[in-house]
């Protein structure tokens, strides 16, 4: 009797899967002009972006009604969905069934997504390995890395973004609770802003072992690119007290706090993302392999290109947002707000009241610049 390996059938099922609903084109560009014909009431050049696959097709669709209910029905920001894979007609109907808003799907390049020439895919492999013993959450480790060094590095050179001011990132998945009154891409040009998020937390130490020591190296060879780091949310970043900050910069690599702002939600000036600093910053890590040899997060390259390159008024945390992920939770404690916004969140304290979310230390930093 003849008896299939588990790979053969997942191959199976993959080909049957893409006979059924096969993969269809990608948009090539976002001509701003198409997006006023459609939504003419937007005032400002942005998106909602997400970076998702194939599976994840009603973890994002509900997190889209989530968005266009409670805020984007009024405005009509388009959507721009991208993938390592071409996504399904099947996925494409879904999605575009959750919005009236104009919509995008595009595909993320090669060149960008995959390991570079330089990294020894062999030390990449062992070190997911030494993460996760099962396969399958071996090969999601190394999928995942990959996402976080195109999200960190590529995804703001994107095409369809090419004509953007700003981007919201948008994770499968997450919930928003509350209603959102006001227009954050507004209040961000407005009040020149260039990062937004509505969480902290605080990066693992064994996943970041030499990064501090790529950080220092980059700052000593590029001071005139770095802003005075008293004027910056660099003390949070470090956990450095008010007599501290003068001496920032000798700071020994291993006071970081690893406090982080959270990116699965980011509103970001693409600008910024654009940069020289930010680029060159993000090039000298990306020389070192640690996005494969090490697993750096995204959100944590985010956190410290902040604290280099930005003053701390124009990193702006987003409160009363009702939003949840994971283990992350942004929810008004107060019931006025709360009742006013019709969120339907827990407003119990929660991990964001903790140490380890770090925001009791953004906010006393932010009062104590203010």
């Amino acid at each position: 009797m003849y008896k299939h390996s588990s790979n053969s059938y997942q191959s199976l099922k993959q080909w049957v899967w893409k006979q059924q609903y096969p993969p269809t084109r990608v948009d090539k560009v976002l001509v701003w002009e198409d997006v006023l014909q459609q939504s003419p009431d937007v005032r400002v050049k942005a998106a909602l972006v997400t970076l998702v696959h194939e599976a994840e097709l009603y973890t994002l669709r509900s997190t889209i009604m989530d968005i266009e209910a409670r805020w984007n029905a009024r405005h009509g920001y388009p959507w721009v969905i991208l993938s390592d894979q071409p996504l399904t007609l099947r996925f494409r109907t879904w999605i575009r069934a959750a919005t009236k808003a104009p919509i995008y799907f595009g595909q993320v390049s090669p060149a960008e997504w995959n390991e570079p020439e330089w990294i020894d895919q062999k030390k990449s492999e062992r070190a997911a390995l030494g993460m996760d013993i099962n396969k399958v959450q071996n090969e999601e480790r190394l999928h995942w890395r990959k996402m976080t060094r195109y999200t960190a590095g590529f995804l703001a050179q994107h095409p369809l973004l090419k004509d953007l001011e700003y981007y919201w990132r948008v994770q499968a998945d997450a919930r928003y609770q509350c209603d959102i009154l006001q227009d954050p891409f507004e209040m961000m040009k407005r009040e020149n802003k260039k990062l937004a998020f509505a969480a902290f937390s605080r990066e693992s130490s064994t996943t970041t072992p030499q990064l501090w020591q790529a950080v220092q190296s980059f700052m000593n060879e590029n001071r005139r690119d770095v802003y005075p780091l008293d004027q910056t949310i660099y003390p949070w970043v470090m956990e450095l007290d008010r007599e501290k900050k003068a001496q920032a910069l000798q700071q020994p690599i291993n006071s970081a706090s690893h406090c982080m702002a959270v990116n699965n939600f980011m509103i970001a000036s693409l600008d910024f993302l654009r940069s020289k600093a930010y680029k060159d910053f993000f090039h000298s890590l990306d020389m070192t392999g640690g996005f494969f040899y090490e697993g750096w997060s995204d959100s944590y390259i985010h956190t410290i290109a902040a604290a280099l390159f930005l003053k701390h008024q124009q990193v702006h945390y987003v409160q009363n947002l009702g939003y949840h992920y994971s283990d992350t939770e942004n929810c008004p404690v107060d019931s006025s707000v709360y009742g006013r916004l019709k969120c339907t969140c827990n407003p119990q304290p929660s991990l964001v009241s903790t140490d380890y979310s770090c925001t009791s230390q953004w906010l006393q930093l932010h009062h104590r610049s203010s």
